[in-house]
Order: C-alpha cells, then structure tokens, then sequence
C-alpha cells in the first residue's frame, strides 16, 4: 500500500463567503454529488485580544480536496 502523496491530503477553499445560507446551499450540492467538504471559520488574530468577551469570526470557508476542486469549481459555478 502507498502512501498518499502531499496534493491527495492537502484541501483548498472552493468558497469564501459571510453568508451562512449561500455556504448550506453550496455544501448540500456538494454533498448531494459525492464531493467531500467541510466548512471552516476563518479568524483573524489581529482582533483575538479584542474578540475574547465575544465571539468574533470572518468569512466561512467551504473546504474541498484538491483532487475534487475543479469539479466541486465547476458545480457551483453551474448554480451560480
């Protein structure tokens, strides 16, 4: 058995956005066609001292493998 190569492990970001519904959206079409994903916070740790009573958060992330990114591209630009 080999071991998977730096690119079969490494993920990129298919989707940046604030909009939580457009991110469900987004996810569901690819979940619904077999495309792994996940969603990641993005935090900017210049405000982390500032943020510490409450909860500050970026943009939201939808995360693919890089194998799977011009499909999972190519998908949500069909349903743009």
């Amino acid at each position: 058995m080999s071991k998977p190569s730096h690119d079969d492990l490494s993920v990129v970001s298919v989707l940046v956005t604030n909009d939580a519904a457009a991110l469900a959206v987004a996810k569901s079409l690819l979940d619904a066609e077999g495309i792994e994903c996940e969603i990641r916070e993005s935090r900017d740790k210049r405000h982390w001292a500032s943020a510490r009573s409450r909860r500050a958060s970026g943009p939201m992330r939808l995360m693919v493998a890089r194998k799977d990114e011009e499909a999972a591209r190519g998908l949500l630009e069909q349903h743009r």
